[in-house]
């Protein structure tokens, strides 16, 4: 288990910076996604709220290759947790 631990340490320290990088740059495209919405909606009209709109379903339409690219990741994240859950349980083992 040593072992194991030593090989996912560094595994794990990139996972965390990455997804750190990933939270914060999709919260700044939501945050503009939706101020674009905002404006284009109240303020500009029907062709330049139709323009935004189809840019946000662009958008939408290009983070399919980076959901399907997480996807992988996710799965281990879950056998991760898994292997906690199961490793945490040993501490019941011997109650009576």
């Amino acid at each position: 288990m040593l072992r194991a631990a030593n090989d996912v340490k560094p595994l794990s320290v990139g996972m965390e910076a990455i997804g750190s990088r990933l939270e914060v740059r999709m919260a700044e495209i939501d945050c503009l996604l939706r101020s674009a919405w905002s404006l284009a909606r109240n303020h500009g009209g029907p062709e330049i709220a139709e323009s935004v709109r189809n840019s946000i379903a662009t958008a939408e339409v290009m983070s399919v290759a980076l959901r399907k690219a997480i996807r992988p990741m996710k799965k281990g994240v879950t056998s991760f947790r898994s292997a906690i859950s199961t490793m945490r349980s040993w501490r019941s083992i011997t109650d009576d």
